[in-house]
This record gives C-alpha cells, structure tokens and sequence, in this order.
C-alpha cells in the first residue's frame, strides 16, 4: 500500500455554507474551489460541538464530548486518551502541528511528535490579551464591539502560521509527513485586510433569518439573541443595529477570503513539497465549527443552527476521487479515522465518526442514505447547565434540550435552508426516528452534573494560574498578540 503524506489545513470558524463551491453567491474562495474541484467535498459535515476546545478534541479523537468529557473551552484532553495522530505516527510518519489546535493544560501534543509553531492562545484558562484595542472582541460578549478594516492580532498571526508553514514544506523530509496547519481566522474580531472588506462591504445582504419570527422560539437561543441585539455582555448601551450586523458580514466575508489566500500559499508549497520528495499526498481543507455572523439574530459558535454546527470540509491528491460530492451527513469526527485509512493506521478505539476512504474513492458510501452526524453542546440557562444534542440524516435535523421550557425542533433542510420552520409538531413520526438516534448515549443528566462538579474545580484552577502566570514555553515564540496594534480604519 503507498501511504500518502497528509495536510489538514485547519481554519478556525469557518461557516460551512460561505464557500463559492459550496454556492454562496458573494464569498469567493478559488483555492477551496480548487480543492473541491480536484477532490471531494463534503457538502453536509457537521461540527461535534459548535465550541472551539471541544470540537478540537472530537476531531482528534473521533468522540462526542459526552466521551471526551470535554465541554468547554476551559476542559482538558486526558493525556491517556488516544488521538489519530498516535495512530499514525505509530506507523513511522512525523505528525507535525504548525500554529494553532487550542490544547489546554500541560500536554501541548498529544500524539504530534514536533511543533514547529506555537498558539495564539494560552495553554493555560484565560483568553487573548486584545490590549487596548481589541479588549473583549475575540469574545462572543465583545465581538460586535470592534469591526471594520485594517490589521488585526488574528491577521498577523495567521500569515506568520502560514510563513512558518511554507519554511518547513521547502525543507526535505525524510519521514512520511502527517502536517497540521491550524489558522485563527476567520474567527472574530471582525478586522479584514482593507481591501477585502471593501470588497464585500455594499454587497453583503441581510440573511432571511435575521430578523425572522420564530413561531416556536428556542429560549435558550432567545436568551443569546438578547444578548446580541443589546450586547449585554460587552457593555454596549445601543442595540446592534443591522447597519453593524451587515459590516460584520462584510469583514467576515473578507476573513473568509483572506484564509483561501493563505490555503492558496500552502497548497502551492504543499504540492512542490511533493514533488521534491517524490511521495504521493492527500489535503484536506475543514474548520472546527461556523459563525453564524447575524443568522437568527446571534454572532459567533454555540448553537445547533446551521451558520454555528456546519463545516466545511474537502479532500483531494491520493485515494480521493476528483470532482465528486458527497451529499450525505459527515461530521469532523470522521476526519481522524479517514486520515488514518490512508496512512494504513490504527484509528483510536471506539469511533464514533467513521472512515470516509471508501466514498473518496468512489464518490460514495453504501450507507449514504442513513448516515447520522451528531453534535453536542452545554447551555447555560437559568443558572444552570442544559446539555443539547443535534442530529442530522438526510434532508432533516433534530435539535433537542434537556429542558422542559425548551421545545424540539426538526428542520428539513432541503425545503427550509434558513431554519425559519419548526416541523416538529407537523412529522412526529420523522421525531421519532431521530429521537432514538440522538438519545443513543447521550446521558444529559449524567452530563449536567459532571458540569455542575467540574465548574468550581476550573474556576479555582483559573484564579491560581491568573496569579501564578506558569510559563508556557512552546507559545512563547510568538509575540503577536502583546504588539501594539491601530485601531481599524471603519469602527462602528
């Protein structure tokens, strides 16, 4: 079996539905087309949890976060957990982390045998240090806070990714490679380079959902979209306006094309790469969840809608079919027993996302028609956790809470791309069906009280390592987020 050299370029935030391949109308993305055009693309892969640390950690593992035990961006990844990078390099690749994968706690690898650049966040609790003039934008509760053009920490930190990137794909390798490439963008604050969001700002349009009724309204996602509109955690007085929600999409969109221009600088570098070492290769393109940048009224992750919970997601070089679509239910948990295939590795034990080697080679999976992708997610409500769970398998998706004041809701995607249309009480039946599949080891009491205990742990933990300040030496290389950064030229 010829074992490919494997490149996962891994953005952070990208909404799965704002890519040319994937026909959105405005957001122009060449090299991701590209790749799709060459390759697969996934159309309908879903993130495992719409929250940075623990979709991170399903990617990794292949599990739900009701296995991970991983819920919150403060949660730590087991050390004696197995990830597809262990697997892999078992079999003699060097498994290479370039940038960023929001590891917390000591162990920065798991499973990668050599980092060749650092995070911009911290090992540690605790977010980014925006200074002066980023404050609070890299957070839901500030992201509306600061939008416009010019240049960002996230800008500066992703072209230095990609530059350390480029470096090590010019050197020879004697090894198999297995590189990771993690990129920050086009996660918030809403800062595109200038020429991008003049590109989209004037052109952007308000989605169908953002001001949309909502006859069965989700109290949970209403509580989030109170907090949008008047930004309560951020301290804004006037509510976000839909002049401020069009300049984000507009900043957003330009992000979005600022990643594809990076992705362009690596594919190129990634296929002289393989050239030179006379090695087939395999790339694949995803993110870690979506923005839903205004869609149903909210900025930002954490939620079960589509703008949050679905990703994008292509493949293309060795074992993958050119010009093919898969049209059936992926999640980011397929990735890592994928990638493993290839390599003729040992996935972890007990996947619960699946190999998709077999529909790259032949454009598609006998159990197309049945495939099921689940997401999971914790809100907090009322002071208290409320575990969620999402299930997607052909045209429909069912989203359910823990929560007596909280009502199911099924979409079918196919008739109602928005989201606007709770068919719950119209195809009992179809809830039914789906029902089963997501209350398949699900366990949200067990869930809530495993959050409940494990709140007072983080948060002591937290207060020691903000007086503490432990040193973190495999970041410490990267000195972007303390610069000195202007003001973009559009503030709103």
């Amino acid at each position: 079996m010829e074992r490919p050299d494997i490149l996962l370029f891994l953005s952070d935030q990208h909404h799965g539905g704002c890519l040319g391949y994937a026909g959105h109308p405005l957001v122009e993305t060449p090299h991701m087309d590209a790749v799709a055009a060459n390759g697969t693309a996934c159309d309908n892969t879903y993130t495992a949890c719409p929250l940075c640390v623990p979709a991170r950690a399903t990617l990794l593992t292949g599990q739900l976060p009701s296995r991970t035990g991983v819920f919150g961006n403060a949660d730590i990844l087991r050390s004696d957990q197995a990830t597809f990078l262990h697997g892999i390099a078992a079999q003699g690749y060097e498994t290479v982390l370039c940038g960023r994968m929001h590891f917390k706690g000591p162990d920065q690898r798991h499973g990668f045998t050599k980092r060749i650049f650092g995070d911009i966040t911290s090992m540690h609790f605790g977010g980014i240090d925006g200074g002066p003039v980023f404050g609070n934008s890299f957070g839901m509760g500030g992201c509306v806070d600061l939008i416009g053009a010019g240049e960002s920490p996230v800008l500066a930190y992703d072209r230095a990714v990609v530059e350390a990137a480029v470096d090590y794909l010019r050197r020879d390798h004697e090894k198999p490679q297995c590189i990771v490439v993690g990129t920050y963008g086009p996660h918030f604050p809403y800062v595109a380079p200038p020429e991008l969001f003049e590109k989209y700002r004037g052109r952007v349009e308000a989605p169908a959902s953002w001001d949309a009724h909502d006859p069965d309204p989700n109290p949970l996602v209403d509580a989030k979209r109170q907090r949008t509109r008047q930004a309560l955690a951020s301290g804004r007085e006037e509510p976000v306006t839909g002049d401020v929600m069009l300049a984000a999409r507009a900043a957003y969109f330009g992000m979005i094309t600022e990643q594809d221009r990076l992705l362009g600088r690596v594919r190129e570098a990634w296929y002289e790469h393989l050239g030179r070492a006379g090695r087939p290769g395999t790339l694949v393109y995803s993110s870690d969840h979506g923005d839903t940048c205004g869609e149903h009224g909210v900025f930002g992750k954490q939620t079960f809608y589509d703008g949050s919970a679905r990703i994008p997601l292509a493949f293309e070089g060795h074992g993958v079919r050119a010009g093919a679509r898969i049209s059936s239910a992926c999640s980011i948990m397929d990735i890592g027993s994928t990638l493993c295939d290839l390599a003729g590795a040992e996935a972890p034990p007990d996947q619960e996302g699946g190999s998709l080697a077999e529909a790259l080679r032949n454009g598609r999976r006998a159990d197309d028609d049945e495939r099921v992708s689940k997401s999971e997610w914790v809100q907090h409500y009322n002071g208290g956790p409320v575990p969620g769970r999402m299930v997607r398998r052909g045209k429909w998706k069912l989203i359910r809470f823990a929560h007596e004041a909280v009502p199911d809701q099924l979409f079918d995607l196919e008739r109602d791309p928005d989201e606007l249309d709770n068919r719950a009480a119209e195809a009992p039946q179809v809830v039914g069906e789906l029902g089963k599949a997501l209350e398949t080891g699900w366990g949200p009491e067990r869930i809530a009280d495993w959050v409940r205990r494990k709140g007072p742990h983080l948060r002591l933990i937290q207060e020691a390592n903000r007086v503490v300040q432990p040193p973190e030496p495999e970041l410490e290389h990267f000195p972007v987020p303390n610069r000195a950064f202007d003001r973009p030229e559009t503030v709103l």
